[in-house]
């Protein structure tokens, strides 16, 4: 008598970066573009030429946000940037902690040949570390590599953008007075 064996995939989960995240840096470059604005129209050259510099890395890093995915799947994981796409494979993971890296908590997979780090400040994150640890609870990795995951301290990034919000707002305000 034969047995079939179903095997059932799981639906790739994709997960991007928070709006606590995106939204904020979303008001800073529309308020430097604002006060950018202001300066070419009351002809400060010097002051505009630096608001232009601050400009081009915080478009980049914007535009890289918006497009950060990580896509999580039986197999294992993409993790794609607007300059880059890592894929990792569940049974090559020999290493995974939580770490701070300045303001944030950044999550470093390492499978012996490339490292992943993938900032934590994303939307459903309860979700990710559930799936990052039901794919990798059999595996042989550091002692309290799990517990890491379980810390929070993941919003000190948005509180620091909503200040610059803020900070901007201020100085575009003085700025057309």
């Amino acid at each position: 008598m034969a047995l079939l064996v179903f095997h059932i995939d799981m639906e790739t989960k994709v997960f991007r970066t928070a709006k606590a995240m995106v939204l904020p840096m979303g008001a800073v470059l529309l308020l430097s573009l604002a006060l950018l604005g202001t300066m070419i129209i009351k002809g400060d050259k010097g002051f505009a030429i630096v608001v232009i510099c601050l400009l081009l890395p915080l478009s980049v890093v914007f535009f890289s946000w918006l497009r950060r995915r990580i896509e999580v799947d039986e197999k294992g994981m993409l993790y794609s940037t607007l300059f880059r796409k890592k894929r990792i494979e569940w049974d090559s993971v020999k290493d995974l902690r939580l770490f701070t890296a300045g303001l944030k908590k950044v999550l470093y997979l390492d499978d012996g040949e490339k490292v992943v780090l993938i900032p934590m400040v994303m939307e459903k994150r309860g979700e990710f570390i559930r799936l990052i640890k039901d794919r990798l609870r059999e595996k042989d990795l550091p002692e309290g590599a799990f517990e890491s995951l379980e810390h929070g301290g993941f919003w000190a990034e948005p509180l620091f953008l909503w200040v610059a919000v803020a900070a901007l707002a201020l100085i575009l305000l003085l700025r057309l007075r």
